[in-house]
């Protein structure tokens, strides 16, 4: 079933929602209209907020440290490089240094694309990279 996860950019600002695999249609419309909640196991949304968003400590999978640079350097010798990738920096990071990090977002092709608030933090800033990006089609809206 469909769930909400960090995004493992260890950010509190910013959740993914998952889990739309088969079935999942059904479910949906099952639930809409009869209100019945298949069981599942693990954290309720609320619970998922407290333990795991707020503490902000997100412990996931991640490389080792690099500078940002030297990272997307890397990062342009692999497969990785295709991939759709998101980055969230709080406004702080947004401005320091005459807004240093958008630049250089901006010169790894990254785009600003939304600009949200966080009720236990400050304001933040997202970016993403997709490179394999395709045009939504009006029959798919």
């Amino acid at each position: 079933m469909s769930h909400v996860a960090t995004m493992g950019c260890s950010s509190c600002a910013t959740i993914a929602i998952g889990g739309f695999k088969s079935g999942q249609i059904e479910a949906n419309e099952t639930y809409k209209q009869t209100g019945t909640i298949p069981t599942s196991t693990g954290y309720t949304p609320g619970q998922f907020y407290s333990s795991v968003l707020f503490p902000t400590a997100q412990e996931l999978g991640k490389s080792k440290d690099l500078p940002f640079e030297n990272l997307m350097q890397e990062i342009a010798k692999t497969s990785l490089k295709t991939k759709f990738t998101i980055i969230t920096i709080n406004r702080d990071q947004y401005f320091a240094k005459d807004k240093y990090w958008h630049n250089e977002f901006k010169r790894w092709g990254f785009a600003l694309v939304h600009k949200t608030g966080n009720n236990i933090g400050s304001t933040n800033y997202i970016y993403v990279r997709a490179p394999l990006s395709e045009e939504i089609l009006e029959e798919e809206k």
